[in-house]
C-alpha cells in the first residue's frame, strides 16, 4: 500500500500520506542507486551508521522529508536538506559560487 496513515489527525480529519512521491530528479548517492522517491531517501537516512545519522545535516534532512512527507510539501524541499546532508564534508573552496558559474 503506497499510503500512510499520519499518526495526528488534522482538524479531526485523517491525512493519508503518499511517501512514493517521487522526486524531480533522482538524487545520485556514491555507491548505491538513486534516490527516486522520499521512501527511498526515508529508507537510506534511517540506515546511515548512528554517528552519520546522528548529524545535524542528516536530522534536517530528515524533518525536510518528513515535512513533505506530511504536508505534502515540494519535494524539492527534501532534495535540498539530502544534498546539503551529502555534501557536508565538502570544503567552502570546493564548492562552486554564482560568480564562477557566470
Amino acid at each position: 500500500m503506497p499510503y500512510s496513515l499520519v499518526a495526528l489527525p488534522i482538524r479531526g480529519k485523517c491525512k493519508f500520506v503518499s511517501w512514493d512521491k517521487r522526486f524531480v530528479d533522482p538524487i545520485a548517492v556514491p555507491g548505491r542507486k538513486p534516490l527516486v522517491t522520499l521512501r527511498d531517501a526515508a529508507t537510506f537516512i534511517t540506515k546511515l551508521p548512528k554517528a552519520e545519522h546522528d548529524a545535524d545535516e542528516w536530522q534536517a534532512a530528515m524533518q525536510a522529508l518528513l515535512l513533505v512527507a506530511e504536508q505534502d510539501g515540494p519535494p524539492l524541499f527534501a532534495r535540498i536538506g539530502i544534498m546539503r546532508a551529502l555534501n557536508r564534508h565538502v570544503s567552502e573552496s570546493n564548492r562552486c559560487s554564482i560568480k564562477q558559474l557566470a
